[in-house]
């Protein structure tokens, strides 16, 4: 609990159950390397712990000790803290990243690190998200899965409207 992760706005180690102290009831939580992230029944994120790469989704680049709200109004039914990043699906299936993208992880076409979500580019919906270390897997509707992590060496989207090959930028010295 070094960078606040348990969000109980204190850095003490705690090794039994705790309530937050925030009066939220969430529904699901996700845990990172040091940040975690919770979605209420209304589809609101929230996110605490470190946050000097924008994982906590505030417009931030600060380490919270407890929940502060991710800096959007989209509804969320999924929420998956990585490595140093963030990604949810929205309700309408949209997916949205933010945090750390060294490696391409937030899959918006960039290496730039977001401290709010971004829409994942591509304009394609999904059922499922899973975020690791330094990567995220997305599954489209009607479609096989996708990574998004730089020198992957190719990634293949298909669907029923769209097939098409994606290629990552190449490694920067």
């Amino acid at each position: 609990n070094n960078y606040g992760q348990l969000g109980n706005n204190t850095t003490y180690t705690i090794d039994v159950p705790l309530v937050l102290p925030t009066g939220l009831r969430f529904t699901s939580v996700s845990s990172g390397s040091l940040h975690s992230c919770a979605l209420t029944s209304a589809g609101d994120a929230y996110c605490w712990g470190a946050g000097g790469q924008g994982q906590l989704g505030n417009g931030a680049f600060k380490t919270s000790l407890g929940p502060v709200h991710v800096a959007s109004s989209v509804r969320f039914s999924t929420i998956e803290a990585g490595g140093f990043h963030t990604c949810a699906l929205a309700q309408d299936g949209q997916a949205y990243c933010w945090g750390e993208n060294n490696y391409g992880q937030l899959g918006i076409g960039s290496l730039d690190n977001s401290a709010v979500p971004v829409l994942v580019s591509g304009g394609v919906t999904y059922t499922s998200i899973s975020a690791g270390d330094t990567h995220t897997w997305r599954r489209p509707e009607l479609a096989a899965g996708f990574f998004s992590r730089r020198n992957a060496h190719r990634v293949h989207l298909e669907s029923r409207r769209q097939s098409r090959d994606l290629r990552h930028e190449p490694r920067r010295q």
